[in-house]
């Protein structure tokens, strides 16, 4: 082979190397946390610095996973994340009377210029955001959103504790339209502010797929595990009221077990819903 040839082979394998493993990166911060958001072609990688496990998401295949290194399993929160077919979103009934007002330009943020607008509903503010449409095309959502747009906007409107903001949210923030929100301030003073968006990084280990080797489990699962006191898995199955210890007991010991292992069913669901309404701050919302 003349040096020419191999000199452009080597090329054309780092280069290809180099697509397989790069992604955009958007750093988000909020009073309580850090997130980590890897983009590429409809796949999402999103972590915690400090935590190990991490969530995966095929953004166009509406798939989630929760990846737990220490017990190697791979929880499928798909329909949790995506918990109805696209545009099947349902407000209940409810008419927020939404507004979304432009104010004027933004300060720079992440580097980008922004827009400043306010969203109301039924006369009372719920956030105002900064916006950039520069800043969603850099980001790779622009060429995500006519596939996941509507799935979005599903999740928001979805999420059993919503209130009207957060249906006038769904109904009226478009990046599309009005660029991608950058920094968010709620009525409550909560903020969430990307302070960073990198193209071309290279993606932790494993990347955007599910490690070899490890299971993956339904929810109901992992639920069910947990309160039995041992590893989910396959084949695990609901267990009935005996199981679960809602009969009468007589034993103290047994009543405290019970108290305990409610206690970490109520934490894991806590954990759970802060996965996903983290997530959902990725998005935008």
């Amino acid at each position: 082979m003349n040096t020419r040839l191999g000199a452009c082979l080597a090329s054309a394998i780092l280069c290809q190397c180099s697509t397989a493993w790069a992604a955009t990166l958007i750093e988000e911060r909020d009073s309580e946390s850090t997130v980590l958001m890897y983009i590429e072609k409809g796949k999402m990688r999103t972590e915690t610095p400090g935590e190990n496990g991490y969530a995966l998401l095929d953004l166009r295949g509406r798939k989630m996973f929760m990846i737990d290194p220490a017990e190697k399993n791979a929880v499928d929160m798909s329909s949790m994340m995506f918990p109805r077919e696209t545009g099947q979103a349902s407000a209940g009934g409810r008419t927020a009377n939404p507004a979304l007002e432009k104010i004027g330009s933004g300060p720079e943020i992440a580097g980008y210029t922004t827009e400043h607008y306010a969203l109301k509903t039924n006369g009372r503010m719920c956030q105002e955001l900064f916006t950039s449409k520069k800043a969603f095309k850099d980001s790779g959502w622009a060429e995500l959103w006519n596939d996941v747009g509507e799935s979005m906007k599903d999740m928001a409107a979805a999420e059993e504790d919503a209130d009207d903001c957060d249906v006038a949210e769904a109904e009226l923030i478009d990046p599309a339209e009005i660029g991608w929100p950058l920094k968010t301030i709620r009525a409550d003073g909560e903020t969430t502010e990307v302070v960073r968006i990198e193209r071309d990084v290279v993606v932790p280990p494993g990347g955007f797929e599910i490690p070899a080797g490890y299971t993956v489990i339904s929810m109901q699962e992992m639920f069910s595990g947990a309160l039995i006191g041992g590893p989910p898995g396959p084949g695990t199955v609901q267990a009935d009221e005996q199981t679960f210890g809602i009969e009468e007991r007589d034993d103290p010991e047994e009543e405290a077990a019970a108290t305990q292992e409610g206690a970490e069913d109520e934490s894991l669901t806590d954990q759970v819903k802060g996965l996903f309404q983290g997530l959902q701050k990725g998005f935008g919302n």
